[in-house]
């Protein structure tokens, strides 16, 4: 069995017609490999908690069980620390190796979580940034923060753009977000890098969800709705599942291009660096956990070429870096991807790759969500429901509409049309059920 990530890519077709010019669709995959150590990578996890009025009750109950839930779960090798916020942000305790005496003083710290005021919650995310960021030499491997919250920040820096932002360099950003500005100077060059994930957890119907959506993406972590309390430990056990199976680190990715072809179009919100003459793109993805897997998919511009080729046409060579968790060394791959270029080829919906149509139909239906989701904060809750719809039909007449995955597209699209009924189903559950697909 592999102990490596692979890497490998595809392209709608396997030829292209060369009289003329084409826009071809291919996907390049990355696939992390089963991990089951009887020994795992240590973590270091710093806990974001809202302790704001509206956590009072059972609200705030149940986060500081979930917290020692957290507690219970990690062990001696792994550190741990609590930032908490209302008005102001306060480190209830710095990261520190989960022994049994530390364990026994952080659940002490948990239990005395009292509800506070308002809710500045950019100011607890880069104070918990800032935590992983001043580890200096003596660090885990794998790195998190965990922010939760149920309500919209009223605090410090309040619009999401500057939020994320704010992340690009925390350690710059955090006096002025406890001081509700934005230094004027955007020069984040000089910036560390986070060698770590943000994670974020929205309960109830009124936190932003669009906000929290943007930084989990900007962190390369995942936006969790927790629609009940009792979801709460679930979602935190699902993340915490995850930091604790991580295999790859630090991903780069690198895209370039083949003679005379460019790229035309990438989709997905991969933080990344395209080159000016769109020849080059490079990807920045963070940690991958045990058998996850990742696609990007890209448009690209394939030149019409005066005559057949008697040799493929190189469309785009990828390759890969990261550090191999299991291994404990620098590791990488590289592949090319090759089309015929005959003097005619069939280009039909029924000769296309299963791989990139179904990636074609989760492309499809996240713009259609995205744009259902502007549609509906406007207040147009009909147009809202024909953009999924209309979606929906290009999915179930797709040439893998049969596949699980489409179906559950599918399934995901029934449950989002359910939340555009009205203003007070998307209000309620909608919206939040739309930003965590």
């Amino acid at each position: 069995m592999s102990d490596q990530v692979s890497l490998s890519c595809s392209s709608e077709f396997v030829a292209y017609a060369c009289g003329q010019a084409h826009v071809g669709w291919s996907v390049v995959s990355l696939k992390a490999p089963l991990y089951e150590p009887s020994t795992r990578a240590a973590v270091d996890v710093v806990a974001v908690i809202d302790k704001s009025g509206s956590m009072a009750g059972e609200k705030l109950t149940l986060v500081k069980k979930t917290l020692e839930f957290v507690i219970s779960q990690l062990k001696e090798c792994d550190r741990l620390g609590l930032v908490t916020y209302d008005t102001g942000v306060y480190l209830d305790f710095g990261l520190m190796k989960m022994t049994s005496k530390n364990k026994e003083r952080a659940t002490h710290i948990v239990k005395q979580i009292q509800d506070g005021s308002s809710t500045n919650l950019s100011g607890g995310l880069i104070k918990g940034m800032v935590e992983i960021l001043d580890r200096g030499k003596d660090k885990n491997p794998v790195a998190s923060v965990l922010l939760l919250t149920d309500g919209q920040a009223n605090e410090g820096i309040t619009r999401k753009e500057d939020i994320v932002k704010a992340m690009r360099n925390p350690k710059k950003f955090f006096q002025q977000a406890e001081e509700s500005q934005l230094p004027e100077d955007d020069d984040d060059s000089d910036a560390p890098p986070f060698e770590g994930s943000v994670y974020t957890f929205g309960f109830g119907s009124d936190h932003d969800a669009a906000m929290l959506k943007a930084i989990s993406d900007a962190g390369h972590g995942v936006y969790y709705f927790v629609d009940s309390v009792d979801k709460i430990p679930e979602s935190f056990a699902d993340c915490l599942g995850g930091l604790l199976s991580v295999v790859g680190q630090n991903i780069a990715l690198t895209v370039e291009m083949g003679p005379k072809c460019t790229i035309k179009k990438i989709h997905g919100r991969q933080s990344r660096k395209l080159a000016e003459d769109k020849k080059k793109c490079e990807f920045q993805l963070g940690d991958m956990q045990s058998e996850e897997q990742r696609d990007l998919v890209i448009e690209v511009n394939l030149p019409s070429l005066p005559s057949p080729s008697k040799e493929p046409q190189a469309v785009l060579t990828t390759s890969v870096t990261y550090f191999n968790v299991i291994t404990s060394i620098m590791d990488a791959a590289t592949v090319q991807l090759i089309v015929d270029r005959p003097e005619a080829a069939s280009n039909e919906p029924c000769d296309a790759n299963v791989d990139v149509d179904r990636q074609r139909n989760r492309i499809t239906v996240a713009a259609a969500l995205e744009t259902a989701t502007s549609l509906a904060d406007a207040g147009n809750f009909d147009a809202a429901r024909k953009a999924v719809s209309d979606s929906r039909t290009i999915v179930e007449t797709s040439k893998t509409a049969s596949e699980d995955f489409c179906k559950a597209l599918t399934k995901d699209m029934q449950d989002c049309l359910e939340g555009l009924l009205s203003h007070s189903s998307y209000s309620t559950f909608g919206q939040q059920q739309m930003y965590s697909r």
